[in-house]
């Protein structure tokens, strides 16, 4: 993964708003037609729902593939959009706009990176997601109660 943590501030062609499949198929798009491309999701993986929610799912719905899991179709996805050497700020919250005087548009992080881009691509399907937490039982988060099961492995042969 192309990645430069180290630097704070970021001029491209492209900032796209969400690694989840429509996000990481922009970024291999926008590589192709060679626009440089930062991506910059709340999220600390990429792949967004499909990754975080549906690892294990199989995905019947995407075009030339008859069947897929969740997972597989989010690394694919992953690995194509790297084709082009995108900079991905993962764990990032796209939080401030601003259009600068030479029309250049201006995101900042809630890290603190500055992204200086001539367009923006927001692709973050239904944004930041958070369970919708039962009414009882929070002292059980985290030792018992899951909100999300990203490998049923885990609980094989076990009491659930």
């Amino acid at each position: 993964m192309h990645s430069v943590e180290s630097l704070q501030e970021h001029d491209v062609d492209l900032l796209i708003v969400g690694a989840g499949p429509a996000g990481l198929y922009a970024a291999y798009y926008a590589g192709f037609r060679a626009l440089s491309v930062v991506i910059v999701d709340s999220l600390t993986e990429p792949g967004g729902q499909l990754a975080a929610l549906y690892p294990e799912k199989m995905i019947y719905d995407v075009g030339g593939i008859p069947s897929i899991l969740g997972r597989e179709l989010a690394a694919d996805l992953f690995r194509q959009a790297q084709t082009y050497n995108p900079t991905f700020l993962l764990g990032h919250g796209a939080d401030q706009l601003t259009t600068l005087d030479d029309g250049t548009l201006q995101v900042t992080t809630d890290h603190g990176h500055t992204i200086h881009a001539k367009a923006i691509l927001v692709t973050a399907g239904i944004g930041i997601f958070t369970p919708r937490r039962l009414p009882v039982g929070q002292e059980y988060e985290g030792i018992g109660v899951r909100y999300f099961v990203p490998d049923p492995g885990a609980l094989r042969d076990k009491r659930v």
